[in-house]
């Protein structure tokens, strides 16, 4: 018979989808998360297995730049840099037909309404420089129904979104979430709005995994002068906000 789910399939830390920088709307109200049945869990587990092995690809912030990559987040605690591929540039932020209100991605982008459990759409790292290493990665997906992606299978994937995110139009780099129109033009940014653009963080890199919870939205290992990859330190099974992109 089957034995107990690896951690991966147990989350026990607190998640939410709601909080600062993220929205208000709570789509897993009266919904609770427990150890995925064996079956799952193994679909799940191949995945990741995958997915990781799409991230370590590029190991350093350098590499995935080489690759295409750009930073539409800088690093922040907890997270790390948020790196994609065919994400806004400024030349669509100084396009007059953006349509800041629905905004599509450039034809070929890897964000698109499909959910692909192998290739994670951001790629995270542990500062802003070209050494910078790999800590995590992120699933960014858009649906039309008002409502995230089912994702995998069973019910532990809680993904958040960002109703607006403020882009600096020199870079594209945002710089803000959920802010008010005249709150980002004020700063000299561009506010976009991404409501229907789900995010979903996964913490398989090794040496830094987060055992409480594979999709917490943030890491508490993932510290200001960097990652701490040492799963014997006491940060692993620490508390962290239960919020996304606290800027």
């Amino acid at each position: 018979m089957p034995g107990p789910v690896p951690w991966f399939c147990n989350p026990v830390a607190p998640n939410s989808v709601t909080g600062p920088g993220m929205g208000t709307v709570n789509f897993y109200e009266g919904q609770t998360r427990s150890p995925l049945d064996y079956t799952s869990c193994r679909s799940v587990g191949r995945s990741f297995d995958q997915a990781k092995a799409f991230a370590e690809q590029y190991p350093t912030l350098g590499a995935a730049e080489d690759a295409g990559f750009r930073s539409t987040f800088g690093f922040i605690p907890g997270m790390g840099t948020h790196h994609g591929r065919g994400v806004i540039t400024p030349a669509m932020l100084a396009d007059p037909n953006f349509d800041r209100d629905n905004p599509e991605m450039p034809a070929g982008s890897n964000v698109d309404r499909v959910f692909d459990p192998t290739t994670p759409e951001f790629l995270q790292y542990n500062g802003n420089t070209r050494d910078a290493v790999l800590v995590g990665m992120s699933y960014y997906v858009r649906t039309d129904n008002g409502l995230p992606p089912e994702g995998f299978p069973g019910n532990n994937d809680w993904w958040h979104h960002h109703p607006t995110l403020c882009f600096r139009p020199a870079t594209a780099q945002a710089f803000a979430a959920a802010i008010s129109d005249s709150s980002c033009a004020s700063q000299g940014g561009i506010n976009v709005k991404m409501n229907d653009y789900y995010m979903l963080h996964v913490w398989l890199v090794d040496d830094l995994e987060y055992h409480d919870d594979v999709h917490a939205p943030m890491h508490p290992c993932i510290k200001s002068g960097g990652a701490i990859f040492d799963m014997n330190d006491p940060c692993h099974h620490s508390a962290m906000p239960m919020t996304a992109h606290a800027m």
